[in-house]
């Protein structure tokens, strides 16, 4: 019988993640809610959606209720699920979690002195980008860019809770796409890099001075 974590020959057993339909059809709604494929109050229509992921109606909306759960959708009797507008209040709330969060991380990230890990892959996306890189795709990997940093946190529930918060700070942020597509590139750049730099310097202190002057937003209706 191999040890545990073991296989046969003794190499390390890689653990499988299983993906379920349901998992499936959730992540592809999600996707194209973040890519702003689903515009904002748009109903989404079970028949059609069933036809197009050829899938059952059960299954669909399985999937469908696992967005509302995220604050993706909202469901209303004799309206379907609709993708959820979100107004400055409940930005207001997810960024008050969010920094809450992200700081606690990343002070963590800076005392260990272990570095960026993946996070640093991102930013030479980031970093790499031209004035041809669509809003959508600058927003994806900023979202991608902090969620790694807090992953190096090593903490399972933390990073669980941020991946929640994040959902819905990236759902705003599609809504407010005014908000993002007039901000200077090399502007978001240099943030990015500042934080990455400051994050590596393991001064904790500087890292929460850096990280509330990014996330000091300033959002003009």
């Amino acid at each position: 019988m191999s040890s545990a974590g073991t296989g046969p020959a003794g190499d390390p057993v890689v653990p499988l993640t299983v993906v379920t339909t349901v998992d499936a059809v959730a992540a592809h709604l999600t996707e194209r809610i973040l890519n702003a494929d689903l515009e904002t109050g748009a109903r989404l229509r079970e028949s059609a959606l069933a036809v197009d992921y050829n899938v059952s109606r059960h299954t669909l909306r399985a999937a469908l209720a696992r967005l509302t759960s995220a604050g993706l959708l909202v469901y209303g009797s004799n309206k379907g699920w609709r993708v959820r507008e979100l107004n400055k209040d409940d930005f207001a709330d997810i960024a008050f979690l969010r920094l809450g969060l992200e700081l606690h991380a990343l002070r963590a990230v800076a005392e260990r002195g272990t570095g960026i890990g993946p996070a640093k892959q991102s930013l030479g996306e980031m970093l790499a980008m031209t004035e041809d890189t669509s809003w959508v795709r600058r927003l994806v990997v900023d979202m991608q860019f902090h969620r790694e940093l807090v992953d190096e946190a090593g903490s399972p529930r933390l990073s669980a809770a941020y991946r929640d918060t994040q959902l819905s700070l990236h759902l705003y942020l599609v809504q407010r796409r005014d908000w993002f597509e007039p901000k200077s590139l090399q502007e978001w750049k240099d943030l990015h890099e500042r934080l990455a730099t400051t994050v590596e310097s393991g001064d904790p202190e500087r890292v929460e001075a850096v990280l509330r002057a990014q996330l000091a937003y300033s959002l003009n209706d």
